[in-house]
């Protein structure tokens, strides 16, 4: 009985708090480059991690252990969750700051000679 009453009020508040993440998610738009931006960072690092250790290129890595070991088996979880991560989200957001830096210099000599027209109209 009161296990039942613990998993129901653990899924009662799971409810409430994903709610209440799609109720933020519609009012702060930006949070989804954000995620996007801690995707593609986390991934790398996860990645790396595993290259670290297989390296076993320092004194550091060495003490973790071989291949095998306990942190090279957490590590290769890691890089299994971080490759998708990486490999998803970066091309987008490379994409998406190379489109910003183009369009920011092809429109430059317009807002340069036409700023104030922009304040008039908005």
């Amino acid at each position: 009985m009161f296990s039942a009453m613990i998993m129901k009020s653990v899924g009662s508040a799971a409810l409430k708090m994903v709610e209440e993440v799609r109720r933020q998610f519609n009012i702060f738009i930006y949070l989804f480059y954000q995620i996007a931006i801690s995707a593609s960072n986390t991934g790398g690092a996860w990645d790396n991690a595993k290259k670290y250790i297989e390296a076993g290129a320092s004194e550091h890595a060495r003490t973790l252990g071989p291949k095998g070991s306990e942190p090279h088996k957490a590590a290769v979880i890691g890089d299994t969750i971080g490759d998708p991560l990486k490999d998803t989200s970066g091309p987008s957001l490379n994409i998406l700051i190379k489109l910003m830096a183009v369009e920011s210099l092809v429109f430059a000599p317009f807002f340069a000679t036409h700023g104030g027209l922009l304040f008039k109209i908005f």
